[in-house]
Formats: structure tokens, sequence, C-alpha cells
């Protein structure tokens, strides 16, 4: 049984390509038809350089801006709030957003396209890290904090859609987990910053983090012609129907997200009950993101390598590292573990999401990624809920518990169906190849 195998049977492809329970659209009819089809490039050129340098340089700064409002959001919960409960809040109003307006990016894309509405979800970012300074009552606290979720689902989902349409085919992977890689430093590099200019909570952090999110507007000029890719409208297809044609696809997607979301939450605080210092509790957010530098060797193993073996291998790695925080008690083991567990759930994500667009027709991958994030963020939302009950329960460790469950939870639910997919394989005396499971 080759895990590791290129090479699929052709019989069992045409087989599974038959029975493959998803609606595709015919792309090529449609597109030469209606002239809709995105920039195609067969090789690297100039200009798909110039694209690319132009996309991550705006990735970049949003990330940057980002990672600044993390712990100024964190340390304005724990000044103004002291039920975790509430704080979780916080957290599933900014997640609940993106659910929320899952639905509507799709018809927004087709009808603005995809960079103007690229400038529409900056614009309320920017805006956003300006009202999060007053904090007036919990209630507008959470609209603006609405407004903000609202603005990172757009941003996100259209950037990672525009990397797909521009990537060559043998390298998305790559090139996704390159700005998976560029967003981590960004992020990672905002609580530096703040440590090191030491405004701390002041109306001037703020401010920085509303500058970065406007210069990030400014490379998006150079990126118009991707809004010639109109959205078409499309047969509705709804999410449930996609978990239950890509169980595990999804499912890694939903992991993920519930143990970062529950570290974005819970994990400066966590530090901060250990008796750190607000900018040493920080760096443990620093830390976590600088794990996914991984996203490199892991886009490239993507590309050569089974995806699903490569998700199960990373969440057992992850899995063994958060089992090793919860009895750490020294704080460099404790920085070493968190980068490595959270750069080892990389491998879970990206072949996750390469799979996923690799199943649709391009005409749908808006659609497909809004679907892909709108249960990773279900995943966020369970993740702080969750998290957020187990830690009233255990106190700070229980964050470590409830990320160990979840992925417990996955592998057990990865084995499962693999042990099933193999009894019906032997049952049915058909030939047995792991490239052959549905997701």
């Amino acid at each position: 049984m080759n895990f590791f195998s290129r090479n699929l049977n052709s019989n069992n492809v045409n087989t599974n390509n038959r029975n493959e329970k998803t609606e595709i659209i015919d792309e090529e009819t449609i597109d030469q038809k209606k002239n809709l089809k995105a920039p195609d490039h067969e090789s690297w050129s100039f200009e798909l350089v110039r694209d690319f340098f132009a996309l991550f340089s705006s990735i970049l700064f949003s990330a940057l801006g980002y990672g600044i409002l993390v712990p100024l959001i964190a340390f304005k919960l724990e000044s103004n709030l002291s039920n975790s409960i509430l704080i979780s809040i916080s957290s599933i109003t900014q997640i609940g957003a993106g659910i929320i307006f899952a639905k509507i990016l799709p018809e927004m894309g087709k009808k603005f396209g995809l960079i103007n509405s690229l400038y529409v979800g900056t614009i309320l970012s920017a805006s956003s890290a300006l009202l999060l300074y007053f904090y007036i009552d919990y209630f507008l606290w959470l609209v603006s904090i609405f407004i903000f979720g609202t603005s990172l689902f757009i941003c996100g989902v259209i950037r990672q859609t525009i990397i797909l349409e521009a990537s060559l085919k043998k390298s998305k992977a790559l090139m996704i987990s390159s700005g998976s890689m560029i967003v981590a430093i960004g992020n990672s590099l905002g609580p530096i910053i703040l440590s090191v200019i030491q405004t701390n909570n002041s109306f001037a952090s703020y401010f920085l983090a509303f500058i970065s999110f406007l210069i990030s507007m400014l490379p998006l000029s150079k990126l118009q012609r991707f809004d010639n890719f109109k959205i078409r409208e499309e047969k509705k297809i709804g999410i449930f129907r996609y978990i239950k044609n890509s169980p595990k696809i999804m499912l890694a997607g939903f992991t993920v997200n519930y143990a970062i979301s529950s570290s974005n939450a819970f994990l400066i605080i966590y530090g901060i009950k250990l008796g750190l210092a607000q900018d040493e509790a920080a760096l443990l957010y620093s830390v976590l993101l600088f794990g996914t530098i991984f996203s490199l060797p892991i886009g490239y193993l993507t590309d050569i390598i089974n995806k699903r073996f490569l998700m199960i291998f990373s969440a057992l790695i992850s899995l063994t590292c958060i089992s090793l925080i919860l009895f750490t008690k020294d704080i460099h083991n404790l920085y070493l573990l968190l980068f490595a567990s959270f750069g080892a759930m990389t491998g879970m994500k990206l072949p996750a999401l390469v799979l996923i667009n690799d199943k649709y027709k391009p005409t749908q991958r808006l659609a497909v990624n809004s679907a892909f994030s709108k249960f990773s963020l279900m995943g966020n939302i369970t993740g702080v809920i969750v998290t957020g009950g187990i830690i009233q329960i255990f106190g700070p460790k229980g964050l470590w518990i409830s990320i160990i469950a979840i992925l417990l939870f996955f592998i057990i639910f990865c084995a499962h169906n693999y042990t099933k997919k193999i009894i019906n394989k032997n049952q049915s005396d058909e030939p047995y190849s792991t490239d052959d499971i549905s997701a």
C-alpha cells in the first residue's frame, strides 16, 4: 500500500470520476461562449512575477495590521472583562461575521469584481482598527468586532482565490503556502513591533494598524486585470453537500481553525495567567505564528506526495507537541513546542485547501472557497465556545486539553473512514489504492 503513489490506476480514476457526487459545471463550454476565464499561465513570465509580488506585498501589510491588532484586542478584553464566556462571545462575533457573509461574497464578487471587493474589505479593516480603540460598552464593541470579522473574511477568501487563479497548475500548493507564510510573518511581526515601540494599548498602536491596512491597498492597482474574471451565477450547493462529498477535507479545515481560534482567544491570556508580562505573553502568539514558516516545505511536499497522508501525519505531530505542552513547565520548551505544533498544522490545512479546489472547476472556486472557509469558521466558533468552557473547569491548561481533544477526534475519524473504505474494497475484490479514497 503506497501512500506516496502519484500514478493512479486508470480504471479506478474513471470509476471515481463517474461516481463523483459533486455539482461540476462544464467550464470549457461556458468559457468559450462567454469568455469568462481568468488569465491562464503555462510558465513563469514577468507579468506573473509582477502579479505575485503585488499580491504578496498587499498580503504582508494587511497581515501586519492584523498582527498588531490581535494582542491589542486581547489586552482590551482582559482589562475590561473578567468572564471568559464574554471574551468567547467577542471572538465568536468576529468569526460569525464571516459565516454570515459567506453566502453574500460570491454575489459580491460577481457584481463588483474580485479586486474592487478586496478594496471594500480592506477599507473595512482599516476603519475597524480605529473603532476597536474605543471601548465604550460591550454592545458597541461587538459591533466593531463584527465589522472587523467581515473585512477579514472578504480579504482572506478573495486573496486565496486570486492566488489559485494566478498560480501555475503544478505549483498551486507552493504558492498558497508562500502566501500563508507571508501572512504568518506579518501577523508575528505585529506583537514584536509593539514590544519595540512600547506604545502598548495607546491610540498610536491602533493608528499604526490603520496605516498598515491602507498601505496594503496600494499594490492592488497592479491586479486589476483579475476583475476580468467574472463570477458566474451557479447552481447553489449547500455546505452540507460539500461536507458529505469531502468529509476529511472539510474536517481538516475545521480542526485547524478550532485550534488556532482557541489559541488566538486564550493564548496571550494564558501567558498572563502564568505570570508573564504583557509583551512576553504577546510573544507566545508570535512564536505560534512563526511555526507556519514550515508552509514552504509543506507546500513543496503537498505537490509531490499523497495529500491525505500528509494531513493525517501532520495531525499526529501536532497532537504529540500539544500533549507535551500540557506537561511542560519550562518557558523555552513552551516556545519550541508551540512553534512545532502549529507549524505541523499547516500540513493539515494546506493539502485540504488544494484538494477541495482540485475537486471543483475554476469557475466555482470563489463559491467552494467560501464554503470551505465557512465550515472552517464554524471550527473557530466551536473552538472558542468549547475551549472557554473547558478553561472555566480546568483553568488555563484547559486550552491544551481542548486542542488535544479535537486533534484526537480528527485522527480517529480519518482512521475509521479509511478502515471502512479498506473493508469495502476488500469485499468487492477491487484493487485498492489510498488515492482512490474520496476525501
